[in-house]
């Protein structure tokens, strides 16, 4: 009985906006998020259903909602939100598939949280978590959530080495930290070497 754009809204979409507009530092940072997840998936060849798109874009949007919380707690209580939140259109793998995302943006890709929900989803769903929440950790040293950082940044492949391009005013970004969370993010991706490059 509703009308038809109502009737076009993706429920799980809207309820993830929502949730970065009350919770996130800056919810344009969402946007380009998931902007730069598809341009490295893009880059690399890696297709995406239309439904794994779908979860994707709400991960980018849920991906700084545990950022008021103490930093020791931030992860649980983020997993936590979306695991057993009120979001609606999702089933059991796809919210699994979601926390999971978000399990290793704060914890890292051996989180035992991220592990636990493991059994929910498929091994490939499994994959492409680790693979989407990696990249998440390599995203937010550059932006602290600030938008128009990551519009400005790019992949590059080179043979079986991920390069991850800064512009020239963005150097100072390069540095250990960063360097380590690439590394760290193209084992995950399956890259025998990462290397940050100024241009």
């Amino acid at each position: 009985m509703l009308d038809k754009r109502e009737q076009a809204i993706d429920p799980l979409i809207q309820g993830a906006e929502e949730l970065s507009v009350l919770r996130s530092r800056s919810p344009a940072h969402a946007n380009d998020l998931i902007e730069f997840t598809g341009q490295f998936l893009a880059v690399t060849g890696v297709q995406e259903s239309s439904e794994e798109a779908r979860l994707r874009t709400v991960a980018c949007l849920l991906a700084d909602i545990g950022w008021r919380a103490h930093p020791d707690y931030r992860g649980s209580q983020s997993i936590d939100a979306v695991a057993y939140g009120s979001l609606s259109g999702v089933d059991h793998p796809g919210r699994a598939f979601l926390a999971q995302i978000i399990a290793i943006r704060y914890d890292g890709p051996k989180s035992k949280a991220a592990a636990s929900l493991v059994k929910l989803g498929s091994a490939e769903l499994t994959q492409r978590a680790r693979v989407i929440g990696t990249l998440f950790r390599v995203a937010y040293p550059m932006t602290a959530a600030m938008p128009g950082v990551l519009p400005r940044i790019r992949f590059e492949l080179d043979d079986d080495a991920l390069w991850l391009v800064l512009p020239s005013d963005l150097a100072f970004l390069d540095g250990e930290h960063l360097q380590n969370r690439l590394e760290t993010f193209a084992g995950v991706a399956g890259f025998k070497t990462a290397r940050i490059v100024v241009r």
